[in-house]
């Protein structure tokens, strides 16, 4: 691994490269354990934690029907933008970039196309609420229009601490 050496100081990023910078802090509203729901039902449980010494952001989701997955999120001071990369207990894998503005931060990608399904779009916002929450919305459109479809429109609320 080219970066092998760095864990023990050769060729390692200078102090001043810890991730501090505003920029890579913009996700931090995220982080907490989390019940999310979707229309009122229980969709699944959340687990949003800084890793890495602050420099990325891992998601640990359990479906509240089964299955699993997980993302690391990450900010890259030399492209600007954020990016994401999410793999499930089935396999499925998405690979997301973008950017925080207006209040939200908003990564998209696409999808290939496979046998059982058509290449897609991907959009995924992050938006958080004025009571603490987080409002995730999924949308997806096929590559070549801009007609965005609805996926997921979930809540993620606080977990309430255990007695």
């Amino acid at each position: 691994c080219a970066f092998a050496g760095a864990a023990h100081g050769e060729g390692a990023l200078p102090a001043a490269a810890k991730c501090t910078a505003a920029e890579q802090r913009q996700f931090d509203f995220w982080i907490g354990e989390w019940v999310v729901t979707e229309k009122g039902k229980l969709a699944g449980h959340s687990r949003i934690e800084r890793i890495l010494e602050g420099c990325a952001l891992l998601e640990n989701w359990s479906g509240a029907s089964g299955g699993g997955g997980k993302s690391l999120n990450f900010y890259d001071a030399n492209d600007g933008r954020w990016h994401q990369t999410w793999i499930d207990a089935g396999g499925g894998a998405l690979f997301l970039s973008g950017r925080f503005a207006h209040g939200a931060m908003r990564l998209e990608g696409e999808r290939r196309a496979t046998n059982e399904q058509p290449a897609m779009r991907h959009r995924i916002t992050w938006t958080r609420l004025p009571d603490g929450a987080v409002r995730q919305l999924w949308e997806s459109s096929p590559p070549d229009a801009d007609r965005w479809q609805v996926m997921f429109d979930g809540r993620y609320a606080p977990r309430p601490a255990s007695n």
